[in-house]
């Protein structure tokens, strides 16, 4: 069985692993030639990575710029900490998402703000030491992760919002008890899916007697990350126009390991100016996720990190 961490995987080909004592956590990893290969300790901040690369993919503004400079699409966006400029963009598209500049994952995210007062909390959760959020049109898709090593797409995984599917029978409380039997099933080495529960999801769901069509969905939360979500590898069956504008964008900076996120309404549909949007540049992603699929395909990415480990710690000195 492959492994779910990088670490173990350098461990089982014979590398040594030593904790530094500097400030912030930092640990080294030997291999069998002596040479060495340094990242944090807390996540992996790859040695083979650029500076460049890092700079760009932590700075959602200067991402969005990148991104846009290579014509792909990203969604309409200010940066500011101003109410009155803020809530006129907020009037003009409706519906939109505060974000910090800076930062990963859902770190000072808000969804779904269609409110003033909403808006106003929302910036003042986004103000990470003082400089100003993004607020973004929100748009509405299925969050996908593309991952591509050494210049190609080598997995790409839906992260799918917790959700039930009718069938023109069961209740949504039913439905919701028979994905949570599927769940216990979902063990995995570093990660069990989580039953959805009133900590999860809305906790009206849990007894709603309302029957769903057959095929309808009902989605029953915006998370996409690990509080629910369920993650699926779609390389094979994802439109091939996706996996070109990734290649493409990913080979202006051209690192040797890059994740993109793209929001795209349709899988299956070609990609258009209108049908998806770039979210953003990752270094750092949460590898557990690749090791949790649950269903589809399932690429060895932590076995191709290695190998990038491998090369890299071979020409160091």
């Amino acid at each position: 069985m492959p492994h779910a961490r990088v670490g173990d995987e350098l461990l089982s080909r014979g590398y040594t692993v030593e904790e530094l004592p500097l400030n912030g956590g930092y640990k080294q990893y030997i291999n069998p030639n002596g040479k060495v290969a340094i990242t944090k300790s807390k996540y992996y901040d790859y040695p083979f990575l650029s500076g460049m690369t890092k700079n760009i993919s932590r700075n959602k503004e200067l991402s969005y710029a990148f991104a846009q400079l290579y014509n792909v699409t990203v969604p309409a966006t200010i940066r500011t900490v101003n109410f009155d400029e803020a809530s006129k963009f907020l009037a003009t598209h409706e519906r939109v998402i505060v974000k910090p500049t800076e930062l990963g994952g859902s770190y000072g995210l808000t969804l779904d703000i269609t409110h003033p007062s909403q808006l106003r909390e929302a910036i003042v959760k986004a103000t990470i030491n003082g400089s100003s959020p993004l607020i973004q049109e929100q748009f509405i898709g299925e969050e996908v992760r593309f991952t591509v090593i050494g210049g190609k797409v080598q997995s790409v995984v839906l992260r799918e919002t917790p959700r039930v599917i009718g069938d023109g029978k069961k209740t949504v409380a039913e439905l919701i008890q028979a994905e949570n039997e599927v769940r216990k099933t979902l063990i995995f080495p570093l990660f069990s899916y989580p039953p959805l529960t009133a900590e999860i999801i809305p906790g009206h769901f849990i007894n709603d007697t309302t029957v769903l069509a057959e095929s309808e969905i009902l989605e029953l939360s915006k998370t996409t990350t690990r509080h629910g979500a369920s993650f699926y590898g779609v390389l094979e069956t994802i439109h091939p126009s996706y996996i070109e504008i990734v290649e493409r964008l990913a080979s202006r900076l051209n690192p040797p390991f890059l994740v993109l996120d793209l929001m795209v309404k349709d899988l299956n549909a070609e990609a258009q100016p209108n049908n998806y949007i770039f979210l953003e540049f990752n270094t750092a992603p949460a590898l557990v996720v690749y090791s949790s699929i649950r269903g589809g395909d399932t690429p060895d990415v932590i076995g191709k990190i290695a190998d990038l480990v491998d090369e890299y710690s071979q020409l160091s000195s």
